[in-house]
């Protein structure tokens, strides 16, 4: 229902990038959670193009969306 314009292999492309994701996340590895994001990425902006709607284009974020807030610990 989601996804009625998009040809259903181009959904599931996105098991694999997101197994590696949560394999990364399990292991604490930065290096595997990039590499993961990235495939994840490349697959997103692949479905929207395949749909026609490749103007939605994935890419990493360059700021915190949090850029306006301080995650420190509080003195007391």
């Amino acid at each position: 229902m989601l996804y009625q314009n998009i040809p259903i292999k181009n959904v599931v492309q996105f098991d694999q990038p997101l197994v590696v994701l949560q394999d990364a996340i399990k292991q604490k590895s930065a290096v595997k959670f990039a590499q993961g994001y990235a495939d994840l990425t490349l697959a997103c902006s692949g479905c929207h193009k395949s749909a026609g709607v490749g103007f939605i284009a994935i890419k990493k974020p360059t700021s915190s969306p949090f850029c306006d807030q301080t995650f420190e610990p509080v003195a007391r």
